[in-house]
């Protein structure tokens, strides 16, 4: 099989969405055409009970969050320029806007303290009247992002004034 690289984006994508169906109809990785994942569990023992088959679908998901390990772009050597830096603000603000758009949208509204079922967000208001803890949050996605771009050989330059 060609390596990710290799296979056109459209190809690309239905690799991935044919991966995802075989995940989630159980199929394990080099079992194909072999018993599934929930087969195995479903064949009639003695032992069987529906929390059983649970308990086993559960460890076999946290073992594959237990193997994850974030890889982030190594930017430790990038230095932003004081006009990135000044940069980073604005894009903390656009970023908090296109989260508070999207609650919004999903529904979400203010509330003094988050109440998931209710969907009430006590960060639901301009950028400026978020708590200072949230605002250096959002700085600090914006400034990873721009120095991942500078690490990965981009350059970010102003467009010209005319």
């Amino acid at each position: 099989m060609a390596s990710f690289n290799q296979i056109r984006p459209r190809e690309a994508s239905h690799q991935r969405r044919d991966e995802r169906f075989r995940f989630s109809r159980g199929v394990r990785a080099g079992n194909e055409g072999n018993e599934t994942l929930f087969e195995s569990f479903l064949a009639p023992r003695e032992e069987y009970s529906p929390f059983r088959v649970a308990a086993s679908i559960k460890h076999e998901f946290s073992l594959r969050a237990m193997n994850y390990i974030p890889k982030p772009i190594d930017t430790a050597r990038v230095t932003l320029t004081s006009e990135l830096t000044a940069l980073t603000e604005r894009l903390a603000e656009n970023a908090h806007d296109l989260w508070a758009k999207q609650r919004l949208a999903d529904g979400w509204s203010y509330g003094p303290k988050r109440d998931d079922a209710a969907k009430k967000h006590p960060c639901l208001v301009p950028y400026a009247e978020l708590p200072e803890s949230e605002r250096e949050y959002d700085r600090n996605a914006a400034m990873g992002t721009l120095k991942a771009i500078l690490a990965l050989g981009y350059r970010i330059e102003p467009k010209p004034r005319t």
